[in-house]
């Protein structure tokens, strides 16, 4: 679809720090399972009023040559969607997993339920020009908050419109972005030749470790005083180098940071769109090992931060997602952290979480550093006290060197657990 210059409806144009995910049209679904009673049609009203408290996931995307306008949500908007896997005319078989349908133009968010003979897998897809990964979260919480409430008490929340969250460029005490001239390009990373052209996956392979490991590692960070983060990535960089039999320093790290907290003053979760910078960091040819290394990332971000370079990077997200994408020896790594326990009705458990990853790209060829085989994405979280590293596996890509990276990583974060390799 095209925005033709019709008001009716409209709610502002995308900031460059938003326009860059309208490029490559990612959508972020955060799918949990669930075993027990779920009531599907009192999960879609929780779904539909959260909606209309955060007018973010309500809207829908128009988009042309150089144009991309959020628009109020349309009437009848579909964006709730039940299927069945199993036997029967409407089931599919086990692991066929289908095009989800996203259509930005339609909504920016849609609640898929995915109802299995043993269980269910409720995702919440999120388009990443609106909602980043701590919004996300947030949403998620409150998705099941109010289902949980309409369960237990029949009582329907008082759906009161929020105001529509404010991108980072104006939040941090810059102009409002004015609208792109017709005939501009998107800024986005271009990946002609790799992405295809309409919408399609990205595959992400996972490993969890135990949830003694899990604790043993949560432990090591405190015993260090360190991020648990810093583990992580340095343990990431040292996969990358020792897959690619190079020096640790020839790895490049990049991780978003969320700012809402460092902003002033501080900003609600809901009060924004894309509020994360970006910490970019080369190890020192001297500091190449475990806790040493760790330590090194996490002095490098808390200065990084101090002199504002991380904020500046903010205003900057278009030039970094064009050049991260083809670095060689690469890894952007995000990290979710941890799920707080969702509410649920008593008789319903969580029993997993995952991550899925949907792109419809409104610019030909554009693409997200995932598609990119040059380095290695990972998305990082916790759930239910074991912790989860999901590696994406771009299209080409041999799966043998998908799952020996990964093992790599999982095996020195298990060394990182038991304090080798400091």
């Amino acid at each position: 679809m095209t925005y033709g210059g019709v008001n009716s409806g409209a709610i502002r144009p995308l900031a460059p720090s938003e326009l860059v995910w309208s490029a490559c049209g990612l959508y972020a679904g955060y799918a949990v399972t669930v075993r027990g009673p779920l009531e599907c049609e009192l999960l879609a009203t929780a779904f539909e009023e959260l909606c209309t408290r955060r007018p973010a996931l309500g809207a829908r995307l128009l988009t042309g040559p150089g144009t991309a306008v959020l628009y109020e949500p349309a009437e009848h908007p579909g964006r709730v969607k039940i299927s069945s896997v199993g036997p029967g005319p409407t089931g599919r078989g086990p692991g066929q997993r289908s095009d989800p349908g996203l259509d930005p133009a339609r909504a920016l968010a849609e609640l898929h339920i995915e109802l299995r003979p043993e269980d269910a897998e409720v995702t919440v897809f999120f388009h990443h020009c609106v909602c980043d990964g701590r919004f996300g979260l947030m949403v998620l919480g409150e998705l099941w908050s109010a289902y949980t409430e309409l369960v237990t008490s029949g009582r329907r929340r008082r759906a009161i419109r929020g105001s529509f969250p404010d991108p980072i460029e104006v939040l941090s005490g810059g102009p409002a972005p004015p609208p792109r001239a017709a005939g501009s390009s998107h800024p986005g990373p271009s990946g002609a030749g790799i992405a295809p052209a309409g919408p399609h996956g990205t595959a992400l392979r996972r490993e969890r470790l135990t949830a003694a490991a899990t604790a043993a590692l949560v432990e090591s960070a405190h015993r260090d005083r360190l991020p648990l983060n810093a583990l992580i990535s340095a343990a990431l960089i040292r996969t990358e180098a020792e897959l690619k039999e190079i020096s640790p320093t020839e790895v490049r790290l990049f991780y978003p940071v969320d700012l809402r907290d460092r902003l002033t003053p501080p900003l609600p979760w809901h009060a924004g769109t894309n509020i994360f910078g970006w910490a970019d960091f080369t190890p020192d040819p001297v500091r190449t090992q475990g806790v040493e290394l760790a330590r090194d990332i996490s002095d490098r971000l808390r200065a990084d931060l101090a002199d504002g370079t991380v904020l500046r990077s903010a205003h900057r997200a278009p030039q970094i997602m064009a050049a991260v994408g083809r670095l060689p020896n690469r890894v952007l790594a995000t990290n979710i952290k941890a799920l707080p326990p969702l509410p649920g009705p008593a008789q319903l458990d969580f029993t997993d979480f995952r991550l899925r990853l949907w792109q419809c790209p409104s610019e030909p060829g554009a693409a997200t550093p995932a598609e990119f085989s040059a380095g290695a994405t990972y998305f990082v979280n916790s759930f239910a006290g074991r912790l989860s590293v999901e590696l994406c596996v771009p299209a080409g890509q041999a799966p043998a060197t998908a799952a020996r990276r990964l093992g790599l990583a999982t095996a020195l974060l298990g060394a990182a657990a038991e304090g080798a390799n400091r």
